[in-house]
């Protein structure tokens, strides 16, 4: 289960999936992707400068690559 908590006077809201076992920008671009294990794995991509998650998948990752000049990334899932 998703938890939500909203941190104090900030209007932020943080989403608790679990432990993170890899965060990588995608490139040079401002796109944060993500993969979180436990009880929930998810992969997810984030915009750093909208401050949102731009997709996510509930996805067991084994893996992820991310391309150091161009905005692409590799996903291994099992």
């Amino acid at each position: 289960m998703m938890r939500l908590r909203r941190v104090k006077n900030s209007g932020w809201l943080c989403h608790s999936v679990g432990s993170y076992k890899s965060l990588s920008f995608a490139g040079k671009s401002d796109y944060l992707v993500t993969v979180s294990g436990g009880s929930q794995p998810q992969l997810s991509v984030c915009s750093m400068s909208k401050l949102s998650v731009s997709w996510s998948y509930k996805l067991q990752v084994e893996d992820v690559a991310c391309a150091f000049d161009a905005s692409m990334f590799a996903v291994l899932v099992v």
